[in-house]
């Protein structure tokens, strides 16, 4: 149906429509009625596309006032009689108001209140209705139509994108810094900006959007910017987003990234990277330990690998300072494994045993031969009545 409408061919997707909503009824009815009883609420959800477009298609066809009475009796005796059918709510709103509906017509024409294109309370689904209109709207070149009903339905990120498609960019922007709170929002309508070719308006728009919301919110706007500024010459408000994307979540990449640009400035710079990192370290991630471990702090690595065990790191530091810390890398290794066999959990005896022989390695690299025959000794005296473990043992 879809594809119709892109076709300019909405009377044919009506069509299409009605066979496939006739067949879903027809369907439902061979199936076990307890069964469509318990599940009509989830089915009205999972409808609701089809409802979207049932919606777009009754409004793209330009029905006249008799074909819009038709396709009203046919959509309200599908209601009664379909599992799911209060989705259809939306296409059977669509085809009674069509274009000529007065609060409607009136919003479109920038004349609205509160209440924005309804006489009354707005439904459920007033916000995809709008969409569906706006999509129209759009695709018949009628920008300030679609401005203003965007504007009315409180659509407003799609009232700024309109403004930019319909060469408004410059008041797109201007409203965009007084209306828009999350850089969630600032980062569509930068991009489509960039798209139009208004790239310094974009950038220095996405670059306001920096300064909004919580720091965390920020992050995909600032990777985005940092990329974009970067290939576009700006290379201040490169490092500036940069920056943003550590503070917000500092990902290796985020950090490789800003590190490989600041060059010979990284050691100046090194301590506040560090603070931000100290700062997330409530949180930890496994990127905060893979820096550690770029960084050479194998004691902050450490630390937070084994203060969170849920992390996945553990191999990875030990590996990383097995050299310099031989003691905590092999206890690590000791403590896993200690977990298994005490607890005689037989099937994961040969994972008990991997973890001993990498302890075992980082002791013989460490030079602690006599430590580790001394604990190996231990360990078959205190395991030797498991007979699938002991074996195992001796061949370390």
């Amino acid at each position: 149906a879809e594809s119709l409408l892109d076709q300019g061919e909405p009377r044919t997707a009506l069509l299409l429509l009605e066979a496939a909503t006739i067949a879903w009824i027809e369907g439902c009815s061979r199936l076990d009625q307890d069964f469509l009883d318990d599940s009509a609420d989830m089915e009205e959800e999972n409808l609701l596309p089809f409802a979207e477009t049932w919606s777009e298609v009754l409004l793209s066809a330009d029905l006249s006032a008799e074909e819009r009475r038709a396709w009203e009796q046919k959509l309200e005796s599908w209601m009664d009689t379909m599992i799911g059918g209060a989705a259809l709510e939306m296409p059977l709103t669509a085809v009674r108001q069509g274009w000529d509906y007065p609060p409607l017509v009136a919003a479109m024409q920038g004349d609205f209140d509160r209440r924005g294109a309804w006489e009354g309370e707005a439904p459920p689904f007033a916000d995809e209705l709008a969409q569906v209109r706006l999509r129209i709207l759009k695709a018949r070149g009628r920008y300030d139509e679609a401005i203003h009903l965007a504007e009315a339905e409180g659509q407003i990120l799609t009232c700024l994108q309109l403004l930019v498609e319909a060469g408004k960019s410059e008041q797109a922007v201007s409203q965009a810094r007084q209306m828009l709170q999350d850089p969630q929002e600032v980062l569509p309508l930068a991009r489509t900006l960039l798209e139009r070719g208004e790239t310094d308006l974009g950038l220095d728009l996405a670059a306001h959007g920096l300064t909004l919301g919580e720091a965390y919110r920020r992050l995909s706007l600032a990777e985005w910017l940092r990329e974009q500024a970067e290939s576009h010459g700006r290379c201040e408000l490169a490092l500036q987003a940069a920056w943003e994307a550590l503070r917000a979540y500092p990902t290796v990449e985020n950090y490789r990234w800003l590190k490989s640009r600041l060059e010979r400035e990284w050691e100046i710079h090194q301590p506040q990277v560090l603070d931000i990192l100290a700062r997330h370290s409530s949180y930890p991630t496994d990127d905060i330990i893979e820096i550690y471990l770029l960084e050479k702090m194998y004691p902050q690595a450490m630390a937070l690998v084994e203060g969170n065990p849920w992390l996945g790191s553990l191999e990875k530091v030990i590996r990383a300072v097995s050299a310099d810390f031989p003691d905590w890398a092999f206890r690590q290794c000791y403590r896993r494994a200690a977990d298994i066999m005490d607890s005689g959990k037989a099937a994961y005896y040969d994972v008990a045993v991997t973890w001993l022989g990498e302890g075992r390695d980082i002791l013989l690299k460490a030079g602690q031969a006599e430590r580790w025959q001394a604990i190996r000794g231990e360990l078959l005296q205190k395991h030797q009545r498991k007979y699938k473990l002991r074996p195992m043992l001796e061949k370390l």
